[in-house]
């Protein structure tokens, strides 16, 4: 079984296998966004596809969409059926976002990288950072909103109880 970051666990052995993205306060986060279910940006500063909360497919964070779901998606957690990562990641946990927003052992801020607004992540340890575009996201009604929003972290962690049919942009994603 996988539980965080590289750790295996079995009846009598726990290794540690690499981060094959940024280790960043004991979490591998991926160097760029979700694109379309299964694939990563090309850059960091690409803003990625928008998902619903537990559902697989990917909206345009730029343009108008049409068939946007309005019913109520299911589910506490995202199932992994209805994971949009690719092979090997999957979405990270509240602890796992907790981790990148605890300003003991990490340091954030708004920055511009390539042109593109957004904030820097960066471990105080190591010095390993990511960059978080800001992102538009989508109302109940797939409808544009304000791009001032860092990489989706506040909606996925703050919004996932109150208002599951917000949109989210999962920005980085963790190893399996």
């Amino acid at each position: 079984f996988l539980f965080s970051y590289g750790y295996v666990y079995s009846q009598k052995k726990i290794e540690l296998s690499p981060c094959p993205g940024v280790l960043i306060n004991n979490v591998c986060w991926a160097e760029s966004n979700v694109d379309s279910p299964g694939t990563f940006s090309a850059t960091p500063e690409s803003y990625g596809m928008l998902y619903q909360w537990n559902r697989k497919k990917g909206w345009s964070a730029t343009d108008a969409v049409s068939g946007w779901d309005i019913s109520l998606p299911s589910g506490k957690y995202w199932e992994s059926a209805n994971d949009p990562c690719p092979a090997g990641w999957r979405i990270p946990t509240d602890m796992e976002f907790s981790a990148l927003l605890d300003n003991m052992n990490v340091t954030s801020m708004e920055t511009s990288q390539n042109g593109v607004r957004g904030r820097e992540f960066t471990d105080n340890t190591t010095g390993n950072s990511i960059f978080l575009p800001k992102v538009n996201y989508r109302s109940d009604s797939g409808t544009i909103n304000n791009r001032d929003i860092t990489g989706g972290i506040g909606q996925i962690v703050r919004y996932q109880t109150h208002l599951p049919r917000l949109s989210i942009f999962m920005k980085r994603l963790v190893t399996l």
